[in-house]
């Protein structure tokens, strides 16, 4: 064929690509691009084919297909390099469509804000998942588009699942206005609505979605289901609504006949009724269907066997919802077992492969919040010929089934609030499984971290540090805990005598200032003058003695336990500064979980003044007192703290209570303390000292278990008497012999010059 032939065939494609996009059948023009590149090379018919593939871009992603739609924009910039520049737009609508939002969400961490209001706008007409956004590796998780995601998922969750709280509707509130999920929220709340049988709610919100955005699409099935002008629909159009919503109406009036016939205790009605609703259960989506069954299971539990409820239900004998719905009932009624039979459930599907490890984990997590130790109709007695421990989970076991199942990050948060249930030994197992899964998790790391400073395994300790700074974490806990370990680990090489390790570590703590405070800082100085060469010490204890009340306690604290002489010149601070020095000294000591064992007789300077200190300094200084067996400083100071009678009058009860007992008063007097303080912690709502007062009154000897409550007259009444009584002892010993008393010898033989060196 000759050079004529060929270009009239050429110039035929052309034609034909061309009337193919008139039509707008953009499957034949990319076919007849494809031919026309092959045919006649060169800038103009590949700029005419790039075109050709651009229209069937838009087609797919006009008819959801994403995926399709991104594979094309792919060969588009693969084969035509050249030409993209004038479709970048549209090649980035295609990868949003099909998902992939990752090269657009990490430009949200340095974006400016006006930037970033932009990238947003891009991304409103295609978020079609918000859970999509929520597990985006590339987004930083604190990223306020990361918060809205997984609010949205969340509280999604929860309104197609059942009726929301209020309170579970409140997190949607934190959502902006400007916010590409904010049309999702919108969805959301109407969803909610949708399900109280709010249609005007319904309305204004699905009102308020954005049209650009696909909860939309949403937002319009539910303005159909709930359109109150019927007027105008054709018979066709009733049936598909009716079809769509399950028969909703109906439906609603078979569950109120059900509910009216349990109420009147009519068994044979109830069935009929019942077995009317089944007949409408093939209108249900699987989802409704399981909502009905739920449902109605209280109801048929209390009259008809599991065989029966099978029947009716139409669940097959050997089906696994039958399992389940065995165990809901057993639930509801109260009945013992309900936890190991969940678990056993769990693990029934998980093996049959049913579910997915990961499904299992929310079962195991409902499983895990029944657990009742104090069931009665349990028995835990291995002699009776049965096994125990296999058979009833305990709250490690389950909990260790969750992490092995691998769930998401999120669902091992929740486990977080079970952990306090386990023993040491259980806990740190489940702590490590946790952190092995999931190595970023900052709960796991800090918990872990917690248990080592208690236990005093500083070199665990310091490994957990390591590796949470290797992390970033910003945890406020484990900031704290990181604090406290590393100076106490500086204290134990300093009593070692390896000072070179010792200064190393002080160098590393100094390179975080922010995390000590000030009187943090002070205790970093006197572990920095112990571990000193002479020639840079006296600079240190200079500094040391320009920090007044706290260094002193300090110094008295580090060089007790290191048995180190010193000569700090005595301060004579005023009493206001003493007060308040000596609070900060032992909150200092509270921070690093250490009792003031060597600065106890500084607390004591403190009880002249007493009637200067606030309340706040009162309550420090009597607790601290407490501790250091400082009985009468902390009568005296829990009787001032009685004398001012303000927001802390139930804590100040309390611990004149727990000196009541520690000075062995009549238990009747010791009884009446700690249940007015309870009855006032109450009114406050302070559960801490609540359940402090329950454990202390259930250790006394003398406990009567008593419903009565004391009346406000009364509780007036043990507080005049404990604000002016005495302390229980004090007025069968004459002061002149307690004065005699040789004192208790002290630990430290430099203790007695260096306490000369404080006194004016």
């Amino acid at each position: 064929m000759g050079k004529r032939s060929r270009h009239r065939d050429a110039k035929s494609a052309r034609v034909r690509l061309e009337e193919l996009l008139a039509k707008g059948d953009t499957r034949g023009a990319v076919e007849a691009a494809k031919l026309l590149v092959r045919e006649e090379p060169g800038a103009a018919s590949e700029s005419l084919a790039v075109q050709a593939y651009a229209e069937r871009i838009k087609a797919l992603i006009a008819e959801g297909l994403g995926r399709e739609a991104a594979a094309i924009a792919g060969i588009v910039r693969e084969r035509f390099p050249a030409h993209v520049a004038s479709w970048t737009s549209l090649l980035e609508d295609a990868r949003l469509a099909a998902g992939d939002f990752d090269w657009i969400l990490r430009e949200l961490h340095a974006a400016s804000e006006e930037r970033r209001a932009a990238l947003e706008e891009r991304l409103l007409p295609w978020i079609t998942d918000p859970s999509v956004i929520a597990g985006a590796s590339a987004l930083d998780p604190t990223d306020p588009l990361a918060r809205e995601s997984r609010i949205v998922a969340e509280v999604f969750e929860t309104v197609t699942s059942r009726i929301a709280s209020p309170e579970e509707m409140t997190p949607l509130n934190d959502i902006r206005r400007r916010s590409p999920l904010a049309p999702w929220k919108m969805l959301v709340r109407a969803i909610d609505a949708f399900y109280g049988n709010q249609e005007e709610r319904v309305a204004a919100n699905v009102a308020a979605i954005d049209a650009r955005s696909p909860a939309a699409r949403g937002g319009e099935i539910l303005s159909v289901l709930t359109g109150k002008r019927k007027a105008g629909r054709s018979s066709a159009a009733e049936r598909l609504i009716d079809r769509i919503s399950g028969g909703r109406a109906t439906i609603a009036v078979q569950i109120r006949s059900i509910e009216a016939a349990a109420k009147d205790d009519d068994r044979r009605r109830l069935r009929e009724e019942l077995r009317s609703l089944a007949r409408s259960f093939d209108k249900l989506s699987p989802y409704a269907l399981e909502q009905a069954r739920l449902a109605l299971l209280p109801i048929c539990g209390l009259y008809f066997e599991p065989e029966q409820i099978g029947a009716l239900f139409r669940i097959g004998e050997n089906d696994a919802l039958m399992a389940r719905y065995a165990v809901i009932m057993m639930e509801a009624g109260g009945a013992p077992f309900a936890q190991s039979l969940w678990v056993a459930f769990a693990d029934g599907l998980t093996k049959a492969k049913k579910i997915e490890p990961w499904q299992a984990s929310e079962i195991y997590l409902h499983a895990l919040a029944l657990e009742d130790e104090s069931d009665e109709f349990i028995c835990r007695d291995p002699s009776h010929g049965h096994p125990v421990e296999d058979d009833l989970p305990d709250s490690a076991q389950v909990i260790e089934k969750i992490i092995a199942s691998k769930p998401a990050p999120s669902v091992l948060a929740r486990v977080a609030p079970y952990l306090d249930r386990l023993e040491t030994k259980e806990l740190k197992r489940v702590l490590t499984a946790w952190r092995k899964n999931d190595p970023s998790a900052p709960e796991p790391l800090v918990r872990l971290l917690a248990l080592a400073a208690k236990q005093q395994r500083f070199d665990d300790a310091l490994a957990l540090i390591r590796k949470g700074d290797r992390l970033k974490m910003i945890d406020p806990e484990y900031t704290r805990l990181r604090m406290r370990v590393m100076l106490r680990k500086v204290e134990q090489l300093l009593a070692a005598q390896k000072r070179g390790m010792a200064e190393a570590l002080l160098a590393e703590v100094a390179r975080r200032p922010e995390d000590l405070g000030e009187d943090g800082g002070t205790y970093l100085l006197a572990l920095e003058w112990a571990a000193a060469p002479p020639e840079k010490a006296s600079e240190l204890l200079a500094e040391l003695a320009r920090r007044g009340v706290v260094g002193e306690m300090v110094m008295a604290e580090v060089t007790g336990d290191l048995g180190m002489p010193f000569a700090l010149p005595a301060s004579h601070p005023s009493p206001e500064d003493l007060l308040a020095g000596v609070c900060r000294g032992i909150a200092l000591f509270r921070s690093a979980d250490r009792l003031p064992r060597h600065s106890g007789w500084l607390i004591e300077r403190t009880k002249v003044y007493l009637d200067r200190a606030t309340e706040g300094q009162l309550l420090s200084i009597g607790s601290a007192a407490f501790v250091c067996r400082a009985i009468e400083l902390a009568w005296a100071a829990t009787a001032q703290g009685l004398t001012i009678g303000g927001t802390m009058l139930h804590r100040f009860l309390l611990l004149r209570a727990e000196v009541l007992i520690r000075a062995r008063s009549e238990p009747r007097r010791t009884a009446l303390a700690i249940e007015a303080a309870r009855a006032l912690a109450e009114r406050v709502h302070d559960s801490e000292i609540m359940a402090r007062a329950t454990e202390l009154a259930h250790g006394l000897s003398y406990f009567g278990t008593s419903d009565e409550r004391l009346t406000p007259e009364e509780i007036k009444v043990i507080i005049d008497h404990e604000r002016t009584g005495e302390m229980p002892g004090t007025h069968t010993k004459k002061p002149r012999k307690k004065a005699k008393r040789p004192p208790k010898p002290r630990s430290n033989p430099q203790s007695k010059s260096e306490k000369g060196l404080f006194e004016p």
